[in-house]
């Protein structure tokens, strides 16, 4: 079998039951953002896999910033007790002047 078949094969499943609510987001774009690189990779796993999403990266506050103006993406999940330099609170407060997101 190809690599990437079952992917495929779990997509068209999904795409067979409409009344999916994974299916909203396939294709669509999420920044995970943890100090923790085994957090990281387990979350890119789960979310690739169940939800068919699009991942990017990031292990610190300042480079979470520059990634979401940069890449937009359409969901940012983060650990917002150790961003490094900045509180949760403070990144939210910092993505708000801003439309960094896609929503």
């Amino acid at each position: 079998m190809m690599a990437g078949g079952g992917q495929l094969a779990r997509t068209k499943r999904r795409i067979k039951n409409a009344n999916s609510p994974t299916l909203v987001f396939i294709g669509k774009t999420v920044l995970i953002v943890d100090d923790n690189a085994f957090v990281r990779r387990a979350l890119r796993k789960l979310l690739t896999r169940e939800l068919g999403v699009n991942i990017c990266e990031a292990q610190n506050g300042k480079e979470a910033i520059a990634k979401a103006r940069e890449l937009q993406p359409d969901l940012i999940v983060l650990d917002a007790l150790k961003l490094g330099f900045l509180t949760g609170e403070e990144f939210d407060q910092l993505m708000k002047p801003e439309k960094m997101t896609r929503s």
